[in-house]
């Protein structure tokens, strides 16, 4: 579609309403895959886990309950 508007001398309007909506959805699907391999890299080193609600300004909103003995090796994963 960039290539087809790119061809057209932009496109039109729509065209690339649409294709900044179809790119937001790909980003938006891309970080929570992200937010789930996190998770799921991370889980295992915790107690607990919880779920924040979905927010801009960072890529993950979780919180993990991590026993003191464990800090550094849940900090040198995160790392």
């Amino acid at each position: 579609m960039a290539e087809a508007n790119r061809e057209a001398g932009g496109g039109t309007q729509e065209k690339k309403i649409r294709l900044g909506e179809m790119i937001a959805a790909a980003v938006q699907a891309r970080e929570a895959t992200d937010v789930e391999l996190l998770r799921q890299a991370l889980e295992p080193l915790a107690e607990a886990v919880s779920s924040g609600p979905q927010s801009t300004g960072w890529p993950a909103n979780l919180s993990f309950l991590v026993d003191r003995g464990s800090a550094e090796r849940f900090l040198a994963a995160v790392y």
